[in-house]
């Protein structure tokens, strides 16, 4: 993330600045490697964010990164999408059921181009797709995701197990 960011600032000086919030703390190694690329100025961390912290966050946000090694079904994303960010993620599992490549953002191969391509992409959504994804994001955010519609898909295959389908 941290190159990818730096990276960013390389292609666009004035972008927003990068806001890591989650549970814990940045290790010594993380923190010297801010300081190495010469971004630490321009990251700021919030450990241990509540939940509310973080939906307001987000909220303020203009994109929202992920990139993990591995995600199970890309929660974060979702969370992101539903407050109308464009997400930019690595394409694991989890994300490509949740973030429609080009669509809701972009999914970011892992490979040694990373850094790159996640600065690209940013670029792409801060400099005019960044609009039309967040729209697009919030309704799949909604009509995908929301806890109504994936309770009732799992009642309707509840009901298709046990053979009484919904009427």
């Amino acid at each position: 993330m941290f190159h990818a960011y730096a990276s960013l600032l390389e292609r666009m000086p004035g972008a927003p600045p990068l806001v890591i919030a989650g549970r814990g703390q940045l290790s010594l190694s993380d923190l010297d490697e801010l300081v190495a690329l010469g971004i630490e100025d321009r990251v700021t961390v919030i450990p241990d964010i509540s939940p509310a912290a973080l939906k307001g966050l987000l909220h303020e946000g203009s994109v929202f990164w992920q990139t993990s090694y591995e995600e199970g079904l890309g929660i974060a994303a979702i969370e992101a999408m539903a407050a109308g960010l464009p997400v930019v993620a690595t394409r694991t599992a989890g994300t490509e059921m949740s973030v429609l490549d080009g669509v809701t953002g972009y999914l970011i191969a892992q490979d040694s181009e990373l850094p790159k391509k996640f600065a690209k992409a940013t670029v792409q959504i801060l400099s005019g797709d960044g609009s039309e994804m967040s729209q697009r994001g919030l309704s799949r955010a909604s009509e995908e995701f929301d806890s109504e519609v994936t309770l009732r898909r799992f009642v309707d295959v509840c009901r298709t197990l046990v053979g009484t389908e919904r009427k």
